[in-house]
């Protein structure tokens, strides 16, 4: 996902119900987000916007890496999903028990007591 945590926010958080049955959900992407991927649909994404998509897992020289190893850092930085690895958005998409196992092994106390959402607080930038 080439999409910045900002934009991937935006276009994901008002949720409408489609009129026509009532029973999917789509979102009203803002226009500067639609036109983004239509271009990276059509074109692929320019060196800027690697540039750009790899400033939120500060990917560190980015700024001198070509386009291919953008790509490359971009995808070992985030999930399938274009999450960080480390955020707390990366990590809301695991199960609890994979929260679980990750605070294992990076030897969080108390983990076993923790919540979902205390899981994801102690492992957010850790992993």
């Amino acid at each position: 996902m080439l999409l910045i945590e900002d934009e991937y926010r935006r276009s994901t958080a008002k949720k409408q119900t489609d009129s026509h049955d009532g029973d999917e959900q789509f979102s009203d992407q803002p226009g500067d987000v639609r036109d983004k991927v239509a271009t990276i649909k059509k074109d692929g994404p320019t060196k800027d916007m690697l540039v750009e998509r790899a400033q939120d897992p500060d990917i560190d020289g980015r700024s001198s890496m070509t386009k291919e190893e953008l790509l490359d850092a971009i995808e070992a930085a985030t999930d399938k999903n274009g999450r960080g690895k480390g955020t707390a958005a990366g990590l809301a998409n695991r199960k609890k028990s994979e929260l679980y196992e990750k605070a294992q092994e990076a030897g969080i106390g108390g983990r076993s007591t923790m919540s979902k959402r205390e899981l994801i607080d102690a492992l957010e930038d850790r992993v």
